[in-house]
């Protein structure tokens, strides 16, 4: 009876766990992240386009907008957790196929 509940409980861990890795690349969480990191402010262009005009020396650094760097001991957790539960799910997910692949053969 115990292993039955065991079973389910974990089932329903694995489907919560899909379904928010799924929506997180499906919203384009990360590609969003992504750009913008890339993307220069309207201001940056402005100054830019002035300093071109202007003939002043360009360099890239000056127009880009510097990242605060929000790492400490409790987002480097966070980020071990999170690639921990990655792998976790990826070996279960391999050995549940796995497993699913013999039963079809037998």
């Amino acid at each position: 009876m115990k292993a039955k509940y065991i079973v389910r409980f974990l089932g329903i861990i694995i489907v919560i766990l899909f379904f928010a890795l799924y929506f997180g690349q499906y919203t384009g969480y990360y590609n969003i992240s992504n750009e913008r990191k890339t993307t220069l402010t309207k201001e940056a262009i402005e100054r830019f386009e002035r300093d071109v005009s202007d003939g002043k020396e360009i360099i890239a650094g000056n127009y880009l907008t510097k990242e605060k760097n929000y790492n400490n001991s409790l987002s480097k957790m966070g980020l071990g957790i999170s690639r921990l539960i990655g792998e976790g799910f990826d070996k279960m997910i391999n050995t549940i196929f796995k497993e699913v692949e013999k039963a079809i053969r037998n």
